[in-house]
């Protein structure tokens, strides 16, 4: 693909694009129950979010186990449905201006 493309650029609007292909597949329900790792490592664009919530997910050694749901029990600013929609939104759009 690398070879074919005009750029890394190319290779991050593909990976996008196949990323909101995923997203489709889940509810919010199903995104909720996935782990913060998981939705990290699968949406790397969703990191901006993490940390303008001031949460410290990433690098956090409980990202392995700690689900999507558990986030506002342990972030009291945190309320999980409009996180999930932000969370979303980033998936979908790429970027959101925050």
């Amino acid at each position: 693909d690398l070879v074919r493309s005009r750029g890394l650029g190319d290779v991050y609007k593909r990976q996008l694009q196949q990323g909101v292909a995923m997203m489709a597949k889940f509810t919010d329900e199903q995104l909720a129950e996935m782990t913060v790792s998981e939705v990290m490592t699968r949406w790397p664009q969703v990191l901006p979010l993490f940390n303008h919530y001031r949460l410290a997910c990433a690098g956090c050694v409980m990202a392995d186990f700690c689900r999507i749901a558990d986030v506002p029990a342990s972030y009291d600013h945190v309320q999980l449905e409009p996180f999930l929609g932000e969370l979303r939104t980033f998936i979908e759009d790429g970027e959101q201006p925050l």
